[in-house]
């Protein structure tokens, strides 16, 4: 229906009192929930900007709000049709736009009265990533208040639309004026830093805006007043040029390689006693017999975005937001890309690689045989329906079956090494198989054996489990389901080792066994992963057992990085390493002096799902930052495995120099992906710690 006549009020005052109203209400709910402390160790110039910035934006809110429906009120008066017509689109679309800023802000501050951070796209777009989990998470209270703030900003924004009155042309020039005057002004204040300020308070201003300041500038104002990336997208570390080619190195033999990865697997695993007995006991006997890396740490602490990585050898952290694997920067190049042509390749998963588009990165045309779920015969199920963000996936695609049973997965790989049917010696393989029954909510398997009971839930108890939550009474027998499921998948790993000792290729092969991540059982008050980079999400088991010519007997304590595997699996096959992967050869597999790496090397992990942090691992010292830097962590994760004590406040020099650290390396990261002329022409930068005085004790290895 038309617009009706509008109330007779004078449009300076109303705008007055309207920007008055909203100017002070953001005010007082920032000071109330965010406060003065966000500010402390800013300098005065920079305080003051950030006060003139929360003046400003509710202003030029105001003056933008006004200017947009007393234009459409005008349009609509207007004498001629096609402006009618226009103005009859327009305006349901103002309303629901200016009804659509009102619910942010609500939700934002409903967001931070709880303790969260502001919601900002990133967020949104996460959240969706998830949405079942979400969802099922939602309180019937919770939903009738999202129901209820949706109703009362349409009817506000509708009354707003009534209120504001008639404009002349002159008073429409004078308002567009102040709104554009209004613009500049707040564009000036948020991209102009203030005289004397440290770039790193700079920085902080940049940081305090876009993720603790105001609903608006979190969702809105960042993404048209702030750069996409760091202003500083200068790669400082140096560049391999794209000039080299995979050869093979003289090596007399080159072995079977085969990688397993277990899903979930956290560290303490390999060697977990329950009941006064292993729950891996294979698993246990290799880490004994081969290299044991006692310290091994994931790239991410999800599967999606660490099993890339790790393929690819190359850090995940790419663009600022998640990525989904659609348009990469540079073709993918896999280890199993660069391995001499001399080796048969095969990819065996018990998971649909379509999930979050991981075919993308995990399917080759190098590959000779590649199996996953989608394409299984035999051993498929139906995916749990705790497991919400996969179950939604697979009914949103029309899938049937999402996973296969893991003693299928080695089905196949063994049905496969038959088939080449020829010795090592003459054809050797390599072959990567995913092992998912350890995927929560555990036991996904056909016949998973109960070893370590009680595991039973009651239909009620089976329905509360969601996968980013579940009842805390529940802790004790999830962790043993989650054991039951190691111990099926440590059986399944020794079977395949005896088939290839049958068919004796034993010998000759070179086995790697690691976790994608880890998982939480209510340490930290988490479960699961996917969602903070906690130690237990991120350090996992690493072993390294095989063919004595090629693996010597050790214990490793020094942090490695699971990006690392690419670098060794292209040594174990005598191939030379290639420059585009970012991990490297520990030095336990380098020779005698072969290895040029000087002081502590950093190990860095990157999330970007439900939270947007990156960690660094330096000796003991993990340090978290969220991405924006709106919060750190420190912790010493030999001393505090469960990180029960932050201790930023009292290490400030590791802060500082884990800080500078994390820092360069986002802004190399960034800084190489967003620039084309670098990825033609150069391998992504390899990372180090920071040089600044702050790293100075941690370069010598001085704690």
């Amino acid at each position: 229906m038309p617009p009706g006549p509008s109330l007779r009020l004078k449009s300076g005052l109303l705008a007055a009192s309207l920007a008055g109203v909203w100017c002070v209400l953001n005010a007082a709910l920032h000071f109330a929930y965010i406060g003065l402390s966000v500010q402390n160790g800013l300098a005065l110039p920079a305080r003051l900007t950030l006060d003139a910035i929360l003046l400003w934006i509710p202003l030029t809110e105001v003056a933008l709000v006004f200017l947009v429906m007393s234009g459409l009120k005008s349009l609509w008066r207007s004498s001629r049709l096609p402006a009618r017509l226009l103005a009859g689109i327009l305006i349901p679309v103002a309303i629901t736009s200016a009804a659509g800023l009102l619910l942010a802000v609500m939700i934002g501050w409903a967001f931070r009265a709880q303790g969260f951070a502001l919601p900002k796209p990133s967020l949104l777009s996460a959240a969706l990533v998830d949405l079942g989990s979400l969802a099922a998470n939602v309180t019937s209270k919770e939903a009738f208040s999202l129901v209820y703030a949706m109703g009362f900003s349409v009817l506000a924004a509708c009354v707003l639309f009534r209120l504001t009155p008639n404009m002349s042309r002159a008073e429409l020039a004078r308002l567009s004026a102040i709104a554009v005057t209004n613009c500049f002004v707040l564009g000036l204040l948020v991209r102009v830093p203030p005289a004397g300020v440290s770039q790193r308070q700079s920085d902080r201003i940049e940081v305090i805006l876009t993720d603790d300041f105001l609903p608006t500038f979190s969702l809105l104002w960042a993404k048209l007043l702030l750069p996409n990336y760091p202003r500083n997208l200068r790669v400082s570390e140096a560049l391999v040029p794209r000039d080299h080619n995979s050869a093979v190195e003289k090596q007399e033999r080159h072995p079977n390689i085969i990688l397993i990865s277990v899903e979930s697997l956290r560290e303490d695993e390999e060697s977990r006693i329950v009941d006064g007995e292993y729950v891996m006991p294979t698993l246990h006997r290799l880490a004994s017999e081969g290299i044991h890396f006692r310290r091994a740490y994931a790239p991410s602490n999800e599967s999606a975005y660490s099993l890339s990585a790790i393929l690819t050898s190359q850090h995940a952290l790419k663009t600022p937001v998640r990525d989904e694997f659609r348009e990469p920067a540079t073709p993918y190049v896999r280890m199993y890309d660069v391995l001499p042509k001399t080796y048969s390749t095969g990819f065996f998963s018990a998971d649909a690689e379509e999930w979050q588009n991981m075919k993308a990165v995990s399917w080759s045309p190098r590959l000779d045989r590649f199996f996953d779920a989608s394409n299984a015969i035999a051993g498929t199920m139906d995916a749990p329906t705790a497991d919400t963000g996969f179950s939604d996936f697979l009914r949103e695609r029309g899938l049937q079956k999402g996973i296969v049973d893991d003693g299928y997965v080695v089905r196949a790989f063994e049905d496969w090494v038959d088939h080449l049917g020829q010795p090592a010696a003459v054809k050797p393989f390599f072959a990567m198989l995913k092992l998912e029954s350890s995927h929560f909510p555990y036991q996904q398997g056909l016949h998973v054996p109960v070893h370590f009971p009680p595991t039973d839930l009651s239909p009620a108890e089976s329905r509360s489990l969601a996968f980013l939550s579940y009842p805390h009474s529940l802790a004790t027998r999830m962790q043993h389901r989650y054991w039951n499921s190691l111990s099926y998948q440590d059986g399944l790993i020794r079977r395949l080792l005896d088939h290839l000792r049958d068919r004796k290729a034993l010998d000759d092969t070179v086995v790697i066994v690691f976790g994608d991540h880890g998982e939480m059982f209510y340490e930290n008050g988490a479960v699961t992963h996917a969602d903070r980079l906690l130690e237990g999400t991120l350090h996992t088991a690493f072993v390294l057992w095989g063919a004595k010519e090629f693996v010597s007997p050790a214990e490793y304590m020094e942090p490695v990085s699971l990006l690392d595997i690419g670098p060794i699996v292209l040594r174990l096959a005598g191939a030379a390493p290639y420059g585009g992967f970012q991990g490297r050869v520990p030095a336990a597999l380098e020779p005698a002096g072969g290895t040029t790496e000087i002081g502590p090397r950093p190990i860095f992990s990157v999330a970007q799902n439900l939270r947007f942090e990156e960690s660094v691992l330096v000796g003991p010292w993990r340090y978290v930052l969220q991405s924006d830097g709106l919060y750190e962590t420190l912790h010493d994760v030999l001393r505090d495995p469960f990180e029960a004590h932050d201790e930023v406040q009292s290490h400030p020099e590791v802060v500082g120099c884990l800080y500078a650290t994390l820092v360069e390396f986002r802004r190399n990261q960034l800084g190489y992906y967003n620039r084309p002329d670098l990825i033609r022409s150069y391998f992504p930068p390899r990372h180090r710690l920071a040089d600044v005085p702050a790293c100075a004790a941690l370069r010598q290895g001085r704690p």
